[in-house]
């Protein structure tokens, strides 16, 4: 079985079976993957993502 490449890999270094898999779908299927794998390890590690900014003006 051979899988298209649809990126290049490192020099010296072979791809994954699922970093080539991930290399096949739309960044936004993958980024939306890595995000909500962000998100479960922090949850996991008690971490809070949550952000919230808030300008205000001197004087």
């Amino acid at each position: 079985m051979t899988f298209p490449t649809a990126k290049a890999a490192p020099v010296g270094e072979d791809r994954t079976v699922m970093g080539r898999i991930v290399g096949l779908l739309p960044p936004s299927v993958s980024l939306k993957l890595a995000r909500k794998s962000i998100q479960d390890y922090s949850e996991q590690a008690g971490h809070d993502l949550a952000y919230k900014l808030q300008w205000s003006v001197p004087g």
